[in-house]
């Protein structure tokens, strides 16, 4: 049997989990599915070509309230918590209360 240590953390809302985690929603978008990431993209690539703006290769180049106003249009805080975590070369597990309540242990690897 093996027992992992690791510290847990409690979030209400995306914009906790966020500053917990040192995340931005570049980082979010980037973690998202390659499909997911391609329909960003292009639909700020359609709004800069109606505004008369340069378009952009990639969602680093994208500004973060953009990036924000879609995520949040489009995805849910599990699902975008999920894809982050996911994206991550650390351990996690998330216990989520059915509501809003998530609980986040970021397992130490170390201990093993």
């Amino acid at each position: 049997m093996t027992i992992l240590t690791g510290e847990s953390y409690t979030v209400e809302s995306l914009k906790q989990f966020m500053n917990r985690l040192n995340v931005d929603y570049t980082e979010i978008a980037e973690s998202l599915p390659e499909d997911e990431q391609q329909k960003i993209l292009d639909a700020e690539n359609e709004f800069r070509e109606d505004a008369g703006r340069p378009t952009v290769d990639s969602l680093s180049e994208v500004d973060e309230e953009e990036l924000r106003e879609s995520i949040e249009a489009n995805f849910g805080m599990t699902e975008t918590m999920k894809y982050v975590l996911e994206s991550r070369d650390q351990d996690y597990t998330i216990m989520f209360d059915g509501v809003s309540l998530h609980r986040i242990v970021e397992i130490d690897r170390d201990q093993e």
